[in-house]
């Protein structure tokens, strides 16, 4: 009897024994199995993710591809808008009116004035006139055979009140475009042919947006110096070396402590070597502000300025000196292009990099003098600029 329940004893035990070793095996076993299940869970995550990461690619190569064709399409119809101008100023013969012109210093020079070039090299045996602002005839020289400045119609003020209410960017012919144009088109006394710059903005947007390459933008503009010395009203008494100045406020370059506290450090210095002109305005015509710098033994031509002369005499005050010194904007490119080096600043980089880009591209071309545009932390680079200055 005792026999047999010590054998059943053992028999629990060894069942016990394997039940517990199926047991551990069936928890290595489900263990496995979870595990390749996470794994198998990972690896589908993972693939999904590329699947998704693929997909999201192949949508925006395929929006990029569509937005490009659209900028295509939207081209063709510009460049046969230019085409037809073309056409029917050579079949009535009739004169080009080009402009008005008033918009930002910086697109007249680097892209207005280069687009007249390239469109009179197409109808060389017709006249143009311009219609511009401020006595700025000579910067179209060798392109207009008129000048018509917006200043001898309206007052600055009436001029900003228009300009700050339509837009700056001209891409499309507003109220006081139209009474400009009739204005210079009775003065002319024939019905000209018009060249509004909504036809250059719309041809050039695109490249200006990064859907077409920069590159091409010189299909349709031809950049050269600027030569031509201004006509002046007024006579300049400036030294026989000297430095053009034109700090003023902007998006890149705001009113704050430290900018004000440049541009009188940069003047200060600058006049302890060189005698320096200031190019500041008593008046505005644009939402610049002058900075006017708190240092001594400097010039300042704003007595000389009138709203008909200002771009002009500042014009030869910049084509006179050794170098110039400002904010990043319009004047920074106006002295590179009369072969004065220019060494400007900002501080916030507020303004696209294309117009930069193309105007190192411009300069280039055409030979110009140096363009240096530093941010405000870089200031200390000024002194040692200046002085390499040809």
């Amino acid at each position: 009897m005792l026999g047999r329940i010590t054998s059943r004893v053992e028999e629990i035990s060894k069942l016990e024994e394997l039940s517990s070793r199926h047991a551990t095996e069936l928890a290595q076993l489900r263990d496995r199995i979870d595990g390749l299940a996470r794994r198998d869970l990972t690896q589908a995550r993972k693939g999904l993710s590329e699947l998704r990461r693929a997909v999201l690619s192949q949508l925006q190569a395929t929006n990029k591809a569509l937005r490009q064709a659209e900028f295509f399409d939207q081209q063709s119809v510009h460049e046969q808008a230019l085409q037809r101008l073309i056409d029917r100023a050579r079949r009535t013969g009739r004169p080009l009116l080009a402009g008005p012109w008033t918009g930002e210093i910086g697109f007249e020079l680097l892209y207005w004035i280069p687009f007249l070039r390239k469109l009179k090299s197409r109808v060389p045996e017709l006249p143009m006139s311009v219609i511009s602002r401020g006595g700025v005839a000579a910067w179209y020289d060798g392109i207009a055979t008129g000048y018509e400045d917006i200043f001898a119609v309206v007052d600055p003020a009436e001029f900003r009140a228009h300009t700050d209410r339509e837009t700056r960017k001209q891409r499309s012919v507003g109220a006081f475009d139209r009474r400009l144009l009739r204005h210079a088109s009775r003065a002319l006394g024939v019905r000209p042919v018009l060249v509004h710059p909504s036809l250059m903005y719309n041809l050039l947007y695109p490249y200006w947006k990064d859907a077409l390459p920069l590159r091409r933008l010189f299909e349709y503009v031809e950049p050269a110096r600027l030569s031509a010395a201004p006509e002046l009203d007024v006579t300049l008494d400036l030294p026989a070396e000297y430095v053009a100045v034109r700090f003023y406020f902007s998006q890149c370059f705001p009113d704050n402590p430290g900018n004000r506290a440049l541009v009188t450090d940069v003047v200060r210095s600058l006049s302890a070597r060189l005698p320096v002109v200031l190019l500041t305005t008593p008046f505005a015509v644009d939402d610049h502000v002058d900075a006017t710098p708190d240092a001594a033994s400097v010039r300042s031509v704003a007595h000389l300025l009138t709203p008909e002369n200002n771009l002009a005499v500042q014009t030869a005050v910049i084509k006179g000196a050794r170098a110039f010194v400002g904010t990043y904007g319009g004047f920074s490119y106006l002295a590179p292009l009369c072969g004065v080096p220019s060494v400007t600043f900002y501080s916030e980089a507020t303004f696209f990099e294309q117009h930069l880009e193309f105007a190192r591209r411009t300069f280039s071309r055409v030979d110009a003098a140096s363009f240096i545009v530093l941010h405000a932390r870089e200031r200390a680079l000024l002194d040692d600029l200046v002085h390499r200055a040809p």
